[in-house]
């Protein structure tokens, strides 16, 4: 209880304390890049790394992330960029699949 208490009023005082204050431009500025680092920290190590080890061969999904990427640069549409990623990702693990039983 003690310890909740103490992070509540630690994260609160933030509040508190710069609630009347303006953020500095560039502070303001580097936060908008954060969430899309964050992402990018989850996601890189579930494409690349598989038992334990990074896996750069190829991959169905370092392939989807790829292309992925592309759909996000050129459309800015997240609905694209899922289902572009999504499809890709079934079709080579497909192909893949095909190439390697042969």
């Amino acid at each position: 209880f003690i310890l909740g208490l103490f992070i509540l009023l630690e994260r609160y005082s933030f509040l508190v304390l710069l609630s009347e204050r303006e953020m500095p431009k560039l502070a303001l500025k580097a936060l908008r890049y954060a969430p899309v680092s964050i992402l990018f920290a989850i996601v890189i190590p579930t494409i690349l790394r598989t038992d334990g080890a990074i896996d750069m061969s190829l991959n169905p999904k370092i392939i989807a992330s790829i292309v992925a990427m592309l759909i996000a640069w050129y459309s800015r549409n997240i609905l694209y960029t899922i289902a572009g990623g999504m499809i890709l990702f079934w079709l080579s693990q497909w192909v893949l699949g095909l190439l390697v039983v042969q």
